[in-house]
């Protein structure tokens, strides 16, 4: 919080506020409904800062508290004025501080914190030392990357700020072409895939794009991939595995090929429910995986002479062929 001799309560008219003004927006805009609900039975409990310019007045806090009034047609607002001679770092530094007030700063928060203070400082050193002091991380190679995500397209900033999506795969996504990653952006804030199942489908479709010389555009457009996209019977989990599935075999195709020949083998065997043979993981090596579940003698036999079956009658041969 400012000391107390940086600012200075007083009550303006709403309408002299510039709500396009949005230099210090550090948050993106959220539904109003239940704000709206708060102020009209409570009043504005906590007013926002603001600042004033040549004309009218640029808001650094509250943005939505002062988008509600405007909504219930509050005409006049208690607001903290900043006093003139106020530095942007102090700005910022309250920006940050009103916004951590409820909850912790999210990294997109943390990202146009970033590109506030980078717009206003000339040397990575000077930059570094604003952000410790505004309480931010430091290291200068993490602020320039963080700070790079204001530059993603818009439906990437939501997934990031819902963390549908890490920083670790924005940072992916900030080097493909933007309509490129705005697809990824959709798949992953549909799908809320891991962060390895994230990466695996990003780095499947540059390997397949690369191999077959096309775009990666044509490859995620792909008529068998969009058909599983655009399949309304099917939920968000089963659209997720079949669009992995697809591209799986698409990258994979031999592989994929020999697992399912594999697959259909083993099947034939008519194993016990709970004796399952597992083939080696991508045909590296030759082992084979037996893994028996038993809950008494009886099926522990069961199970041996199922195997005993399959060796008799040289039926596992077919595996090794």
């Amino acid at each position: 919080m400012q000391p107390a001799q940086q600012y200075s309560f007083t009550n303006i008219e709403i309408d002299k506020i510039d709500v396009d003004d949005t230099t210090f927006r550090i948050t993106a805009p959220d539904d109003l409904d239940n704000l709206c609900q708060s102020i009209n039975h409570v009043g504005l409990l906590t007013p926002p800062f603001i600042q004033q310019k040549k004309h009218g007045y640029r808001i650094l806090t509250g943005f939505r508290r002062i988008a509600a009034c405007r909504a219930l047609q509050v005409h006049r607002i208690q607001v903290l004025e900043l006093n003139k001679g106020i530095t942007l770092l102090e700005c910022v530094k309250l920006v940050i501080a009103d916004n951590a007030m409820t909850r912790p700063v999210n990294l997109m928060e943390k990202a146009n914190a970033y590109r506030l203070l980078s717009h206003h400082t000339n040397e990575d050193q000077e930059l570094s030392d604003a952000a410790t002091a505004a309480g931010l991380p430091n290291p200068v190679k993490l602020i320039h990357q963080i700070e790079g995500l204001t530059l993603l397209p818009e439906n990437i900033q939501n997934a990031i700020r819902t963390e549908a999506i890490s920083l670790t795969i924005a940072l992916e996504l900030g080097k493909l072409p933007h309509e490129i990653a705005a697809l990824f952006g959709s798949y992953f804030q549909t799908f809320k895939l891991g962060l390895n199942r994230q990466r695996e489908m990003i780095n499947q479709v540059v390997e397949i794009s690369r191999r077959d010389h096309i775009s990666m555009m044509e490859v995620l457009q792909h008529p068998d991939l969009q058909s599983i996209w655009g399949n309304m019977d099917l939920d968000k989990g089963e659209k997720a595995k079949q669009l992995r599935s697809r591209l799986r075999r698409m990258r994979f195709p031999a592989l994929t090929e020999k697992e399912t020949a594999i697959q259909k083998v083993i099947k034939d065997f008519a194993l016990p429910h709970r004796l399952k043979l597992s083939p080696p993981p991508f045909f590296e090596s030759d082992d084979y995986t037996l893994l028996m579940s038993f809950s008494s003698i009886s099926e522990l036999n069961t199970h041996q002479k199922k195997i005993k079956e399959l060796i008799s009658t040289r039926q596992l041969d077919s595996l090794f062929t």
